[in-house]
């Protein structure tokens, strides 16, 4: 397979990592262990925009405190993260709509009210209350959080819907970077560790 091959496949991929040192990190890993019990809880999810496997380099697309950006992979290969990359069977156009919609939301600001709704909605949840409702009614695309991002990226650019564990469409709004990985390790995406 030749390196210009390689890397291609990766585009469009998702980036799952955990920070084992960032104590924002380790609260988002937290949340979403409220609700389900994995050995691996990604806390942050991003959209690869290329990779090379033998230099170990290339660019992804992030909703990040400093808005959807596109920044150095490397920042997420390191001893103080654990990384996979997910690759979906997509197909080429599929990949350029997620990218296309990735470049389109950027300079969109981080979603901190949508962080904090979630949180809420997340306890919510433990005291029997229906998921989603409080994140449907305030998350909105102006101000984006990581998973979801992802989620508006592939609905819009690839018409890819996440599900749950019953089948259910998840709301971007609503995902997780659980949620996520959960569906890619369900699909049979091809996962990498690179870190």
């Amino acid at each position: 397979m030749s390196s210009r091959s390689r890397q291609d496949r990766f585009t469009a991929a998702v980036l799952f990592t955990y920070s084992r040192r960032d104590p924002i990190s380790w609260l988002i890993s937290w949340g979403q262990r409220l609700e389900k019990e994995e050995n691996y809880i990604p806390s942050h999810v991003a959209i690869v925009s290329s990779y090379d496997p033998d230099k170990k380099g290339g660019y992804i697309w992030e909703a990040t405190v400093g808005g959807v950006q596109r920044s150095p992979i490397t920042k997420y290969i390191s001893r103080r993260h654990v990384s996979y990359i997910a690759v979906p069977p997509l197909s080429v156009p599929q990949k350029e709509g997620i990218c296309s919609w990735a470049h389109k939301f950027a300079g969109r600001g981080y979603g901190y009210l949508d962080l904090l709704v979630y949180f809420i909605d997340l306890l919510g949840h433990r005291l029997g209350l229906r998921r989603g409702w409080l994140t449907r009614r305030l998350n909105k695309p102006r101000h984006l959080v990581c998973s979801e991002f992802v989620g508006y990226c592939y609905g819009r650019g690839a018409h890819y819907r996440f599900r749950d564990n019953q089948g259910h469409w998840i709301r971007p709004s609503d995902l997780t970077p659980l949620d996520i990985w959960l569906e890619a390790r369900r699909a049979g995406w091809e996962l990498v560790r690179v870190s």
